[in-house]
């Protein structure tokens, strides 16, 4: 199966707040591996990516790559942090120990 290419929102739990929200992009990698994003939004005033990055990749194979789930990797998960007045852009490779991320 392809991958399709998604650019939206993702909503989820935060431990905070009910709902938190990040960007989400998924786009075929050129090793035909899905790559995912998950940006940090400046909107999100609930858990950050960072803290919840393992069940937000869980959530992701769920609901957007089922066919991807029992591959290793089953995507390339990629974590982003836009610039900000205080801060540079950052793009960091996030890998898991389990060959399937799980939800917390």
């Amino acid at each position: 199966m392809e991958t399709q290419i998604i650019e939206t929102v993702h909503t989820y739990g935060g431990f905070w707040r009910s709902t938190g929200h990040c960007g989400l992009q998924i786009f075929p990698g050129a090793d035909g591996i899905p790559v995912v994003i998950l940006t940090e939004l400046p909107s999100n005033d609930s858990t950050s990516v960072t803290n919840l990055i393992e069940s937000l990749a869980a959530e992701v194979l769920e609901q957007y790559l089922p066919y991807r789930v029992g591959q290793t990797p089953p995507f390339h998960c990629i974590e982003h942090y836009p610039e900000t007045r205080d801060h540079s852009e950052t793009f960091d490779l996030v890998t898991f120990e389990l060959r399937v991320p799980e939800r917390q």
